[in-house]
């Protein structure tokens, strides 16, 4: 069970943050009711989010290699930072619908880390 859900955490991750790390990076404004105006604070979000896309695809990619060690530092690195960063956003920013986005990945990275632990 462990590899599936290995495989479901960092693909939802990637699958999540590449497209809003792509998008908080382009200025487009149909992206600005969900991650607020063009400004520093969001191309520092997009540089987040690719951070964790980028992390996911090599959690992906050290499994089936045979890199056990690569996947099992990514899962419980980036996962764990991933569920807590999410918490505290829903703190700082209650009303959010990336926030609450990110508090339904992290559910999931919940469940892949209690089936690892």
């Amino acid at each position: 069970m462990f590899p599936l859900m290995l495989y479901i955490s960092l693909g939802a991750n990637v699958a999540v943050t590449l497209p809003l790390g792509w998008l908080a990076l382009s200025g487009r404004p149909a992206v600005c009711t969900i991650l607020g105006p063009e400004s520093p604070s969001r191309r520092l979000l997009g540089c987040l989010l690719l951070t964790l896309a980028l992390l996911s695809t090599l959690g992906l990619y050290a499994w089936p290699t045979g890199h056990d060690e690569t996947a099992m530092a990514v899962l419980l690195g980036l996962l764990p930072t991933q569920i807590v960063w999410s918490v505290m956003s829903l703190l700082a920013l209650p009303r959010s619908p990336l926030v609450r986005g990110a508090l339904a990945l992290s559910a999931l990275h919940a469940v892949t880390l209690s089936t690892v632990i």
